[in-house]
């Protein structure tokens, strides 16, 4: 990714820089200037294809339309890296994942966001917890670029969460938002910081199906939210 892209970043904290740096810039970009021929595929090719694969506990079957792309960076640290195609522009999924209206929608039963560098995306998905509680789940904004990229790290899970909850507060979260082509856009979302032992593999088990069911139901909301338009689109076009 080019360094003019990249400034959307640059008020990443100090300790985070190097790790959120080195995950965009092996994730496929529509918006990198220096992208291999070939386009966002392509790019994730050949980033993959530098690095080792992820070796980690066997996955599951993913859902249909999720796509598997983790790879292990220099340094040996894994990145679980999953990718799906989505209807809509980029602001439809941006939207869908920054606002409490959006959140809602369709991943969690109650959300409050504060859309800034320090600020937190806090959720649950028992609509009966209140916000503020030590039950809910609390992601800080590390960086973002509106409808590009969103960095995030967690800082709160609940009590009875079924994995390593300190393994995962020393993971982080990057959420890219490349357009496809006018009406479909390629969320991808990376989850690096994973290193080699029981604690991390059983983090990197629960995430690789829980960020899968993630694509696949933001796939299945926007695709409710587009398809009323398109329809209203395509008979207002016929003769």
């Amino acid at each position: 990714m080019s360094s003019n892209r990249l400034r959307g970043l640059r008020s990443l904290r100090a300790r985070h820089v190097a790790s959120v740096a080195v995950l965009i810039a092996c994730a496929p970009s529509a918006y990198a200037a220096d992208a291999p021929a070939g386009g966002p595929a392509a790019a994730s090719a050949a980033a993959s294809a530098a690095a080792s694969p992820a070796a980690a506990p066997a996955p599951r079957k993913l859902p249909a339309g999720v796509v598997d792309e983790s790879f292990r960076l220099p340094g040996g640290e894994r990145v679980l890296q999953l990718s799906a195609v989505v209807d809509g522009p980029p602001a439809l999924a941006w939207q869908a994942f920054t606002t409490a209206e959006g959140f809602t929608a369709w991943a969690v039963g109650v959300a409050r966001v504060d859309l800034r560098v320090g600020g937190e995306i806090e959720s649950s998905y028992d609509k009966s917890v209140p916000l503020g509680s030590d039950r809910t789940i609390r992601n800080r904004i590390l960086a973002f670029v509106p409808e590009r990229a969103l960095a995030i790290r967690n800082v709160q899970a609940p009590p009875d969460a079924p994995f390593d909850a300190a393994a995962f507060a020393e993971t982080q979260t990057v959420v890219l938002f490349e357009p496809v082509d006018a009406t479909h856009t390629r969320i991808t979302v990376m989850n690096g910081g994973y290193r080699d032992g029981d604690r991390f593999d059983g983090v990197y088990r629960h995430f690789h199906m829980g960020n899968a069911y993630t694509l696949a139901l933001l796939r299945k909301h926007l695709a409710k939210l587009v398809a009323p338009a398109a329809a209203t689109s395509s008979s207002a076009d016929a003769p």
